[in-house]
């Protein structure tokens, strides 16, 4: 879940940046340091303190996410729910990751924005997102704890096509120079990631050598798309 706040931020820079060249560069690059710094930040926070590691209680099964919901006792004659989070720290630390990250970009964001120029859209895209996530992970987290990688996976996929379907012209010498530019190639790079991510947390990578090949296609489905893409404009059908 803490991936989804850069990814859609980086999307919205896309979307509604409005800026080119090297100063959409300098968003993604704020959002990447945006970030490792709330990631840093929120890992000081949470036992142990004020150290770079983290401990974890064990998830064994979806209604762990929610013990206020299971863990209950009587007292004379009355049902008491006792609110507890059992899969200690995986419910809080991302919802205090997000407040971090509001925090943080709201002190990085503008700084920037004077920089490079007005850029005002995709900071109030992410501080809509940050709240939306929050709401989602409070109901979801268990589902999306045992499907995020998948999830992932199909994300990466999707805003993978979404990104060269934009591109104006649609034929292989034209998908490939565009693709090498600064902007798209970063977003090319970091689908690739993120499905590389997903191969990760899915296989665990308990056979290294079985799930390397794995890892190697990452980029093939923006491969596929530029070998494919031109055999597919309906534009070219007479």
């Amino acid at each position: 879940m803490a991936l989804l706040l850069p990814v859609l931020s980086a999307v919205s820079i896309d979307r509604w940046g409005y800026v080119k060249g090297i100063r959409v560069v300098a968003l993604y690059i704020c959002v990447v340091v945006e970030t490792i710094l709330s990631a840093i930040i929120t890992l000081l926070l949470f036992t142990p303190k004020w150290e770079l590691n983290l401990l974890v209680c064990n998830a064994k099964k979806v209604k762990d996410f929610y013990a206020i919901f299971s863990s209950r006792a009587k007292y004379e004659g009355e049902t008491i729910y006792c609110n507890y989070e059992v899969v200690y720290p995986r419910y809080t630390i991302i919802l205090t990751y997000y407040a971090i990250s509001v925090f943080v970009l709201l002190i990085f964001r503008p700084a920037v924005s004077k920089i490079i120029g007005s850029c005002s859209r995709p900071t109030y895209a992410s501080l809509f997102i940050a709240p939306s996530l929050i709401i989602i992970h409070s109901l979801l987290a268990g589902v999306i704890y045992y499907t995020f990688p998948y999830i992932l996976a199909v994300l990466a996929v999707v805003f993978n096509a979404i990104h060269l379907s934009s591109y104006p012209v649609q034929t292989w010498k034209n998908l490939i120079v565009d693709s090498i530019k600064p902007r798209n190639l970063i977003l090319i790079l970091a689908d690739s990631s993120l499905l590389a991510f997903s191969v990760c947390a899915i296989t665990e990578l308990t056979d290294f050598k079985t799930h390397l090949p794995f890892l190697l296609l990452a980029p093939m489905p923006a491969i596929l798309y530029i070998l494919t893409a031109p055999l597919t404009d309906l534009s070219e059908i007479e």
